[in-house]
């Protein structure tokens, strides 16, 4: 609905007036800025200087905003279908096939290998992590966007940054980091052309419907990105022979 970093953006008392009109969405026709102002016993500069930081030109704007947002059926089945299917078209072209070969080459040109994700995609990466450690390449993923980068990282090195709006402040100063010491890196995002995305050495795009809430939580499916992880542990399979010579006799899910 509104842009994460605007809503970060919003200081104390414009952040109680935000959340006090998300709570009163039912009220929002009667709500004018003066009212708001009274409500949340702020001034309607105050008010004014909310709604412009989330890029509204008007309180009407606003109001709009927030009304076409609560109203919308987006969650509804057929738009999760329409959703699902441009997913898998994306999955099955032969340009996902041709950057999932040139991941797997720095994968396995690769010494070291850390993931890193913020929230959701954080969570994904400790999956991706754990699932490219399943085939024999051993990775860790970093939650922690103050996470200090080993010393001894170099061009042997892979860093992998999992961000769908690839604008994620942290991962691009670690990104910038890792990039300083030589290390190669590769960006798994839905925004090919962003931050995150220009300092990589390879983009992995995945497609993915943006679904977030007022709260700035995220319902965006991360299905694509499981399945990337998941592709890559098949090709380092299928192409790496030392694999099987490796495989232990009793395995443990």
């Amino acid at each position: 609905m509104f842009d994460n970093k605007a809503i970060a953006s919003l200081n104390e008392t414009e952040a109680k007036i935000y959340r006090y009109v998300i709570d009163s969405i039912d009220d929002i026709a009667r709500l004018g800025v003066r009212e708001l102002a009274n409500d949340t016993f702020t001034s309607t500069a105050t008010v004014i200087r909310m709604y412009k930081k989330l890029g509204c030109n008007s309180f009407e704007e606003f109001k709009h905003a927030l009304y076409s947002y609560f109203h919308n059926d987006q969650f509804s089945l057929e738009n999760e279908k329409k959703s699902l299917s441009k997913t898998m078209e994306f999955l099955m072209s032969s340009d996902f096939d041709r950057v999932i070969d040139q991941a797997t080459d720095l994968i396995m040109a690769s010494r070291s290998m850390t993931i890193f994700g913020i929230g959701n995609s954080g969570a994904i990466a400790r999956y991706g992590a754990r699932y490219l450690s399943n085939v024999g390449y051993f990775a860790v993923a970093v939650g922690d966007p103050f996470y200090p980068p080993d010393l001894r990282t170099d061009e042997n090195t892979l860093a992998i940054a999992v961000s769908e709006s690839g604008e994620t402040n942290e991962l691009i100063d670690q990104l910038m980091n890792y990039k300083s010491r030589g290390a190669k890196v590769i960006v798994i995002t839905a925004a090919p052309h962003s931050t995150l995305a220009a300092l990589a050495d390879l983009v992995i795009r995945f497609y993915a419907e943006r679904y977030m809430l007022p709260q700035t939580y995220s319902l965006t499916s991360e299905m694509s990105v499981v399945y990337i992880f998941e592709r890559l542990g098949r090709e380092l399979f299928k192409r790496d022979k030392r694999i099987l010579k490796s495989t232990p006799h009793s395995v443990h899910a």
